[in-house]
C-alpha cells in the first residue's frame, strides 16, 4: 500500500453520518453530515480517493446511497454482510 494511502471509516447512523479520513493511524479529517447526503460525502472526499472503507451502520444501508459514494473511493470488494 502507498505510503499516502487513506482509508475512510463511515458510521451511518439514522439522522447522521460520520466520516473520518486517516492515514495509517492518524485522522485526517472528519465530519458529520446527514443520512443520504451522497453530495456532502462526495465534498468530503473530493481530493482523496481511500484505499479501504470500513461501514458501519445502525441499519441496512441504503444501496442507492452506497453505490453513488462508490465512485468516489477506489476499486472495492464488499466484504460479507453483517445483517438480514
Amino acid at each position: 500500500m502507498p505510503a499516502n494511502a487513506t482509508d475512510l471509516v463511515l458510521d451511518i447512523g439514522n439522522t447522521r453520518t460520520k466520516l473520518a479520513l486517516f492515514q495509517a493511524d492518524r485522522v485526517l479529517r472528519w465530519a458529520a453530515v446527514p443520512t443520504g447526503d451522497v453530495g456532502a460525502v462526495q465534498q468530503f472526499l473530493s481530493t482523496d480517493r481511500p484505499m479501504a472503507v470500513a461501514i458501519g451502520s445502525v441499519a441496512k444501508p441504503d444501496p442507492t446511497f452506497m453505490s453513488r459514494i462508490q465512485p468516489s473511493c477506489r476499486p472495492w470488494r464488499p466484504l460479507p454482510r453483517c445483517w438480514n
